[in-house]
């Protein structure tokens, strides 16, 4: 990716990649965005079309273009966001990627206490070493008040209890991301 002013485009040397694709920002432009909805007739569709067709929306000017619709996979619960960009280089030639981004709409698909247990066991275990990493840290700072306070901390940083506390930050990072995919699906 490129910076462009105030956005971010695809370089248009290159193919793109999917996390360029599946991760960039969507900056469109209003007035040429259409949308195709699923209760329009075949008429109403075919006359979006045409407009579309008849208005030039792709022109020699044009270096991307991005078609993006959301499934419903009722068999999983699940929606998917199928995103396909098609860059033209300088050259003409069209690059092309799809990406499709899927979201469980209920992570616990049926009535099995299994997963809800094992969930349960890793937070306790979260938590219980957020309990005993801050325990440890008073403990030590209390034990090498004379060193001051950067000598405590100093005793206190080894390799293990730097472990401990990624594990800590990145499991709130995931317990953190599951509520909000929750919060934003139901």
């Amino acid at each position: 990716k490129i910076p462009f002013g105030d956005a971010t485009v695809l370089q248009q040397h290159f193919k793109p990649e999917e996390a360029e694709v599946s991760l960039g920002r969507s900056d469109f432009d209003e007035d040429r965005t259409r949308w195709l909805g699923l209760n329009m007739t075949g008429e109403e569709l075919e006359a979006v079309l045409l407009d579309m067709e008849d208005s030039i929306w792709f022109d020699d000017a044009t270096s991307e273009v991005e078609v993006s619709f959301v499934l419903y996979n009722m068999n999983f619960d699940a929606l998917t966001c199928v995103r396909i960009v098609v860059v033209q280089s300088r050259s003409g030639r069209l690059r092309r990627l799809v990406t499709a981004q899927s979201h469980l709409l209920h992570i616990y698909v049926d009535d099995s206490a299994l997963p809800r247990v094992l969930d349960a066991v890793f937070l306790v275990q979260l938590v219980v070493l957020l309990v005993w990493e801050i325990w440890d840290l008073i403990r030590t700072c209390k034990q090498h008040r004379g060193k001051g306070l950067v000598g405590a901390i100093g005793r206190y940083c080894n390799v293990w209890n730097l472990v401990d506390w990624a594990t800590v930050i990145a499991g709130a990072v995931l317990v953190l991301q599951y509520l909000g995919l929750q919060g934003r699906t139901s």
